[in-house]
């Protein structure tokens, strides 16, 4: 099940991995393979599930599919974007 993860979170090993990986006092979210997708965590988190692409580029993720994880695991959750509408990455010209 998605649980969020604030800075006044208690000490344990997770929380010494997202200090030392950067992803401490940002929103990060523990996710299992309850959770099924990206599309989920982000219908969720974002508001909008075709923003899951969001989450997998800010985790070096490139598959949406949660089902193979073994144990949960945190994820950096980008910011809820009012600009982005269509899903889709924004590409550059």
């Amino acid at each position: 099940m998605i649980g969020s993860r604030s800075e006044e979170a208690s000490d344990d090993p997770a929380r010494a991995t997202l200090k030392a990986s950067g992803v401490w006092g940002t929103m990060a979210v523990q996710v299992t393979a309850a959770d099924v997708s990206l599309y989920h965590v982000a219908a969720v988190q974002l508001g909008d599930a075709t923003q899951w692409w969001r989450i997998a580029q800010l985790n070096g993720m490139t598959d949406p599919d949660l089902t193979v994880l073994a144990a949960p695991v945190f994820l950096e959750m980008p910011p809820v974007s009012t600009v982005l509408t269509t899903g889709l990455p924004e590409r550059s010209a």
